[in-house]
C-alpha cells in the first residue's frame, strides 16, 4: 500500500464533516492533492518553500480554532522548520498536524537534500512531537497475525524441530490494510493535540 498516496484520500472524509481543518502545502504533493484542492478551494495554502514561515502562519490558525495541516517532504519539516515547531506549536500546546511525505528515503534520488532515513522520528521524538509511523504500524499488525496463526495451529505443528514455516498467508490483505490505515489516520486526525504521521 502506497501511505504516500493514500494519506490524502484518508484526509478527505475529515475536511467533509468538519470546517476547522486546512491543509498547507509546502511545495510538494502536486498531482496527489489536485482532487483536493478541486474539492476544498478555500482550505488550501501553498505555502511554496516557506517551511519555517508556514508553521507560524499554521499556530496562528490553531489559536483561532482552526486545525491546520501542514505537508511537506519529511526532512524539510524536520531539518528546516524544527525551531518553530517547537516554540511556535508544542510550547504553545496547538494541535496542528504534520504530514511528512517520503518516509523511507522515497526521495533518494532527489539526493540526500531530500532525505534523512529515521532522523525527523528521532528529532521530533526529542522535542516532543507524538510520531504515527505507519511503517512501524503495519510491522504491529503482521506480528498480531502471526502470533494468531502459531496459537490457531499448535496443536498441528511440531515444536520439537525447527521448522521455517510459511507465514505468508498472515500477510495483511489489501483490504485489511486499508482499514488498519484508515484507523491509524483516525487516530491522527482527532488527536486534540499536535502530531507526525510520516509517509
Amino acid at each position: 500500500m502506497d501511505y504516500r498516496k493514500e494519506i490524502i484520500n484518508e484526509l478527505i472524509p475529515y475536511f467533509e464533516k468538519d470546517d476547522r481543518y486546512h491543509l498547507a502545502c509546502l511545495d510538494s504533493g502536486f498531482g496527489t492533492i489536485d482532487q483536493f484542492i478541486d474539492k476544498f478551494p478555500t482550505r488550501f495554502t501553498n505555502g511554496g518553500i516557506m517551511e519555517q514561515g508556514i508553521v507560524g502562519i499554521c499556530a496562528g490558525l490553531a489559536m483561532t480554532g482552526k486545525i491546520p495541516i501542514i505537508f511537506t517532504i519529511c526532512n524539510f519539516l524536520c531539518f528546516r522548520a524544527l525551531e518553530q515547531i517547537r516554540n511556535d506549536v508544542l510550547l504553545h500546546k496547538l494541535n496542528v498536524k504534520f504530514i511528512g511525505t517520503g518516509a523511507e528515503n522515497y526521495f533518494d534520488f532527489l539526493g540526500p537534500s531530500h532525505t534523512c532515513d529515521q532522523d525527523d522520528k528521532k528529532i521530533f521524538d526529542i522535542i516532543g512531537l507524538e510520531v504515527f509511523d505507519p511503517y512501524e504500524g503495519i510491522k504491529e499488525l503482521l506480528e498480531k497475525k502471526q502470533n494468531k496463526f502459531f496459537k490457531d495451529n499448535k496443536d498441528k505443528l511440531n515444536w520439537d524441530k525447527y521448522y521455517a514455516y510459511d507465514l505468508s498467508e498472515c500477510e495483511p490483505s489489501e483490504e485489511e490494510a486499508r482499514e488498519w490505515f484508515k484507523n491509524f489516520v483516525g487516530d491522527f486526525m482527532l488527536s486534540e493535540k499536535a502530531g507526525y504521521i510520516r509517509v
